[in-house]
């Protein structure tokens, strides 16, 4: 009886140790400021993997080992399903031998960045999650997964919080920030997000190094409400002194789990990243650190990442003329490549820079580039009006729609961007013969030492990159296909006044090279046929047209697969070739030449009919903007159900519609040339509402009453607070501990 009395009770000694211990080493709450942070996760985030349909990253700061995150579908709130995800432990780089003692504030020794990443999920799909140490739960955060397609989806844009000041969920930049992002968030009615994602255009902080700040930053609801990622801005870089000294990425990277697949010679690579969403690339660069090693990967990840829309963010103005040069050396890429959208901020101040090429206003043939700079969004709750504060942008197959709000939510403006590469659906029925057929060089007529590329065929996407060769494997000229909607090129250091019988080598995406003998030439223009139509008659192939050469053109010779076939009178309308001449099963060049006094030979107009006896020709399309503006315009096409009329943009005005002449033309049908008319209607400006509130909510627009309070009712007793660990408890867990390992000493010395 006595042995068991005796085991009983050092079992129960044992027992109160071990739970007073746990008291002991549990970590108490962090203070920064008024702030109070869990200290077993804070600053928590999600971010998008690189394949954003199926990856996530979630990040959160710790000072306690062993914690984890449980997440789920959103649709399961018990969390019944939810699986497990253990962290790698990141001791973050807070300091290294050149930074001066005070560079940082509010990182407490022991801090751990913890980073979760996820594999497998479902596309289209919102998740739920917590931080978990197997008894305490963060507060429950979401994310959404990316569609494996391309559906239409809306991300949010904002620049320029710099949280700064006295930690508190009363610091007014805070209050900004919380305004600003909701605005994005856009909940509907059961609280759940209509916008996907939001990006961050840098300087959300005022200074990297002080962990206050970057823990206010963090505390907003609506960050954790959906995927938020950011570029790094110069104030990332700053220290915690108020100092613009560049301390490097150490405090952006600590924040956020990016994808491990950024530029290998910066010095940490998660400061640039890429995301595939659905039909869109996402490329993220950094404007504070080197800039050439950035490009060389940049020109790595867009040649080899074929999408229908391509989105960069930066922090500062590429586009500058003078000032932020380190943004500006990315702009030949952009152009390279026909980057849609560029954000940044910066700057503090709203602008948009519609469809620009090599730093200036494109012509609205010309694919172009939009820039758009968010103003700060620091300024959002202030009194005074500011325009540019946050944007959401949807993005559809067919177009890209942007909208604008002021500090105070209210709608500034919409402008959208047409797409210059297709969708998915349209690059999958590729075809390599019509591609290699539609490659044509066309020597600039006022400097024929340059000439333009063109190309066809939804080559994008499945042609990586196109390469004019001299027969001794000499290169002439090289381009990456980087759209095919807008797919002319130019090229330059050519021979003028001279005929190249090169090799056309071109490389498709699984690594495949292939070469065919191709030609063109540099020699000066004399003229060319215009209206040009094809028909089938009873006897054969017939052309119709008007001859328009300049008076150095003598008469006009036919050629039929490369040999001379009859004569053309100066003023003829049809050239008709009897189905007998033509050779079966095989495509049949025809090629119309202009003889000069000299008996030199100048090219005219070519065509050609395939295997099949179908005739492929090019048509012409001509606009007339009426003063807007337009991207991914189709002037050339061979098959009408190719062309997809544009959508321009004019500010202040509403776009009614393509004319050809007074009537309306809703698509092009015909295999014809066309001359268009953009036509326009002004928009009147809205009247403000003269609100009537009741109840706190306007009856005529909705609108929320700023200064409602609602009734106030007698509030429920609160629940006496529980003791918080730490202080005195601890200390009485200590002294409780140790008198009862005392007691077990004097147990197991008793003689029973």
């Amino acid at each position: 009886m006595k042995k068991i009395i005796r085991t009983f009770s050092i079992l129960l000694l044992v027992c109160f140790g071990f739970l007073a211990f746990g008291k002991v080493t549990k970590a108490a709450p962090l203070t920064l400021g008024s702030l109070e942070v869990d200290t077993m996760a804070y600053a928590i985030s999600a971010q998008m993997g690189e394949d954003a349909s199926t990856e996530a990253g979630i990040n959160y700061l710790t000072l306690v080992e062993g914690t984890y995150a449980m997440v789920t579908e959103a649709t399961d709130t018990s969390f019944a399903n939810a699986k497990r995800y253990d962290p790698e432990y990141i001791d973050p780089e807070l300091v290294d031998e050149s930074c001066p003692e005070d560079v940082m504030f509010g990182y407490p020794d022991g801090l751990w960045t913890c980073e979760v990443d996820l594999t497998g999920l479902t596309p289209n799909t919102r998740y739920a999650y917590y931080i978990t140490d197997g008894t305490n739960k963060s507060k429950v955060c979401y994310f959404k997964t990316a569609p494996a397609d391309s559906s239409t989806y809306t991300f949010g844009f904002l620049a320029d919080p710099q949280i700064y000041g006295t930690a508190s969920l009363n610091n007014s930049t805070y209050l900004s920030l919380v305004s600003c992002t909701e605005t994005l968030v856009n909940y509907d009615a059961n609280g759940v997000p209509q916008t996907d994602f939001i990006l961050g255009g840098g300087d959300m902080t005022n200074n990297g190094g002080d962990g206050s700040f970057q823990a206010m930053f963090f505390a907003n609801p609506h960050i954790t409400a959906t995927n938020y990622m950011s570029t790094a801005g110069n104030h990332e870089y700053n220290p915690a002194v108020n100092s613009y000294a560049s301390h490097g990425s150490r405090w952006y990277v600590m924040h956020a789990n990016n994808p491990k697949n950024g530029c290998e010679d910066l010095a940490r690579r998660e400061s640039t990243w890429f995301v595939k969403y659905g039909d869109t690339l996402i490329v993220n660069l950094t404007s504070s650190e080197a800039t050439a090693p950035q490009i060389k990967w940049m020109d790595e990840v867009m040649a080899n990442n074929p999408a229908q829309w391509i989105i960069c963010i930066v922090h500062y103005w590429p586009n500058s003329p003078t000032t932020d040069t380190q943004a500006r050396a990315f702009v030949p890429t952009f152009d390279k490549y026909g980057v849609d959208l560029v954000l940044y901020g910066h700057h503090h101040t709203y602008k948009i820079e519609e469809n620009y090429y090599n730093y200036k206003k494109a012509p609205s043939t010309q694919s172009g580039t939009t820039y758009l700079q968010m103003a700060a969004a620091y300024q959002h709750t202030s009194a005074s009006d500011t325009a540019g504060i946050a944007a959401r942008i949807t993005v559809s197959e067919t177009n890209m729609t942007i909208k604008t709000f002021d500090n105070q939510g209210r709608s500034v403006g919409t402008f959208g961007i047409q797409p210059k590469r297709n969708a998915l659906a349209d690059r999958a029925s590729f075809n390599e013969e019509d591609f290699v057929n539609s490659v044509k060089v066309v020597a600039d007529q006022s400097n024929r030492t340059k000439a333009t590329i063109s190309y066809g065929g939804n080559a994008y996407g499945n042609v990586k990159s196109i390469t004019l060769k001299n027969t001794d494997g000499s290169k002439i000229a090289s381009i990456p296909v980087a759209s095919d909607k807008f797919s002319s090129v130019g090229i330059s250091g050519l021979t003028a006044d001279k005929d190249y019988e090169c090799i056309l080598e071109y490389e498709l995406f699984d690594g495949t090279k292939k070469e065919t003998n191709f030609k063109f030439n540099t020699q000066k223009l004399y003229g060319s046929l215009d209206k040009v139509a094809y028909e089938e008659t009873s006897t054969g192939y017939r052309a119709s047209f008007r001859v328009n050469v300049e008076d150095d053109v003598k008469s006009l010779k036919v050629y039929l697969n490369g040999e001379a076939y009859s004569d053309l009178k100066l003023d003829a309308r049809f050239l008709t070739i009897p189905f007998e001449d033509f050779k079966p099963g095989t495509k049949n060049e025809v090629v119309i030449k202009g003889v000069l006094a000299d008996g030199t030979e100048t090219l005219i107009h070519s065509y050609y009919y395939d295997a099949k006896g179908s005739a492929v020709v090019e048509y012409t399309i001509s606009y007339d903007l009426d003063g807007g503006t337009a991207t991914g315009l189709v002037e050339k096409f061979t098959d009408p159900a190719d062309v997809k009329l544009p959508t321009p943009t004019k500010e202040g005005y509403n776009f009614l519609g393509w004319y050809a002449g007074d009537k309306k033309v809703e698509a092009i049908t015909e295999a014809k040339n066309y001359e268009l008319t953009a036509k326009w209607e002004k928009i009147e400006e809205e009247q403000p509402c003269e609100h009537e509130y009741e109840e706190g909510t306007c009856k005529l627009c909705g609108e929320k009453d700023p200064n409602y309070q609602p009734p106030q009712t007698d509030p429920e007793p609160k629940p006496e607070p529980e003791p918080k660990p730490g202080g005195c408890n601890n200390g009485a867990a200590v002294l409780f501990t140790s008198l009862m390992l005392l007691g077990l000493f004097f147990i197991r010395r008793r003689k029973w």
